[in-house]
C-alpha cells in the first residue's frame, strides 16, 4: 500500500571552511558522508557545541535517537540563544517521541519539542523540516496541549510572509488534515503558480494525486518524474516510482528505474525498500519482495532511511504470510536485536509466540 508522502561559528578554522560542503551534504542526505566529516571533529573537541550539534544530527539520521537528543540537549545548554541549536533539540526530542513507549514519557517529550521549536522560529522561520515538526504537533495535539489548527494557521501565514511557497504548501498540509483534499490542492496549484521548479510542491502534488489511487497513480508518478529531473540525485522521487511501479506490476519499468537510482544515489538503497513494502503490503509478488528486502541489505542504510532492523521486520511480515512462522520469528528477532526499543517488532515477535 502506497503511504502519501505526508526533515558558524566555529572553533576550528579548518571546520569552518568545510561548514557550507557539510550542509550541502545534509541538504542532499548525503549522511554517510556527513558522518565521516565530522567523526573526527566530535572526537577531538567532544565539548564543542558545534561538533555536538552535526553529532547530534549525524545520530538522529541514523536512527540513534537517545544518543542524538542527549547530544542535542548539551548543545543547545551551551547555545541557549542559538535558533539552530533549539531547532535541533526540538526535532530531536519530536523524532524521540515518536518512536517511545510510554505515554508520559512522550507528553514529556512532546513538551521539550514544542518549547524548543517554538523557541527557535520565533527568530527564524527559515528551518524548513524544524516548522514541518511543530506544525505536525499543532495538527495533532490536543488545545489544552498547546495545538490547534489556529495555531498550525498561524505559522502558516507567518512563513507565507516570509516565504510564499512554502507557505502555501504549509496550508496544504492543514487543508490534507481537515479532510479537504480540494482545498489543499488549490493552495499546490498556487505555490507551482508562483513558482513551477518547486521541489516540494511537485511531491506534495504526488501527495493528493496518491490519496485518489488507484485512478491517480500514473498522475503521482508524473509528478515524481517531474520532482526528479529537478533534482536528480534526490532518491525520494525514485524510491516512491519504485513503490508505485511495483504495485502496478511494471518490472521492465521497475528494474529500469531501480538502475537509475543506483547510478543517481549509489549510497541509498531506499528504491528496493520501497518496492518490496509495497509488494508486502500488497500480499503479492512475495518472491520479488524478499529479493529487494534482502538487495537493501546489502549496504548500510543511508541516514534518514530505514535502518536494517525495519527491513528484518518487513522480512519477518513477508515470511508469516508465506507461512514460515520459524523464518519470521528469526527476522523479528534479529529487528529486535538491532533495535531492541522497536513496538511492532516486539508486538509481531509476542503474537507469534502465542499462535
Amino acid at each position: 500500500m502506497l503511504r502519501p508522502l505526508v526533515c558558524f561559528l566555529i572553533t576550528v578554522p579548518t571546520l569552518m571552511a568545510q561548514e557550507p560542503s557539510l550542509e550541502a551534504l545534509r541538504e542532499a542526505g548525503q549522511w554517510k558522508q556527513v558522518r565521516a566529516r565530522i567523526d573526527g571533529w566530535y572526537r577531538a573537541k567532544p565539548n564543542d557545541p558545534y561538533a555536538l550539534l552535526w553529532m547530534s544530527r549525524v545520530k538522529m539520521a541514523f536512527n540513534d535517537l537517545e544518543t542524538g537528543l542527549d547530544l542535542a540537549r548539551k548543545a543547545a545548554a551551551l547555545r541557549p540563544e542559538d535558533p539552530d541549536f533549539q531547532a535541533q533539540l526540538g526535532m530531536a526530542a519530536g523524532q524521540t517521541a515518536g518512536s517511545t513507549e510510554g505515554m508520559m514519557k512522550q507528553i514529556s517529550l512532546a513538551r521539550e519539542m514544542k518549547k524548543a521549536l517554538e523557541a527557535s522560529l520565533a527568530t527564524k522561520l527559515d528551518n524548513e523540516l524544524g516548522t514541518q515538526y511543530l506544525l505536525q504537533f499543532y495538527l495533532q495535539a490536543p488545545a489544552i496541549a498547546g495545538g490547534g489548527e489556529g495555531k498550525a494557521q498561524e505559522l502558516a501565514n507567518r512563513v507565507l510572509a516570509i516565504n510564499p511557497v512554502r507557505g502555501l504548501l504549509i496550508q496544504a498540509t492543514i487543508a490534507f488534515k481537515a479532510k479537504n483534499p480540494e482545498g489543499a490542492k488549490a493552495k499546490i496549484l498556487e505555490a507551482l503558480a508562483k513558482d513551477p521548479k518547486s521541489f516540494d510542491a511537485q511531491l506534495s502534488m504526488a501527495n493528493y494525486h496518491l490519496r485518489l489511487k488507484p485512478q491517480a497513480l500514473d498522475a503521482a508518478m508524473a509528478c515524481y518524474r517531474q520532482a526528479q529531473a529537478l533534482k536528480p540525485k534526490e532518491v525520494l522521487p525514485y524510491s516512491q516510482l519504485a513503490a508505485i511501479l511495483a504495485e502496478q506490476g511494471k518490472w521492465a519499468e521497475l528494474d529500469a528505474t531501480l538502475a537509475q537510482a543506483r547510478q543517481a544515489a549509489p549510497n541509498n538503497w531506499l528504491p528496493y525498500y520501497s518496492a518490496g513494502r509495497n509488494l508486502i503490503a500488497e500480499n503479492k509478488h512475495l518472491d520479488r519482495a524478499e529479493g529487494y528486502l534482502k538487495t537493501y541489505l546489502g549496504q548500510e542504510p543511508e541516514g534518514t532511511s530505514p535502518d536494517w532492523a525495519a527491513a528484518h521486520w518487513r522480512l519477518g511480515q513477508l515470511y508469516e504470510k508465506l507461512g514460515r512462522k520459524a523464518d519470521a520469528q528469526r527476522e523479528l528477532a534479529e529487528a529486535l536485536k538491532l533495535r531492541p526499543q522497536f513496538p511492532q517488532a516486539k508486538k509481531d515477535l509476542e503474537r507469534l509466540a502465542k499462535g
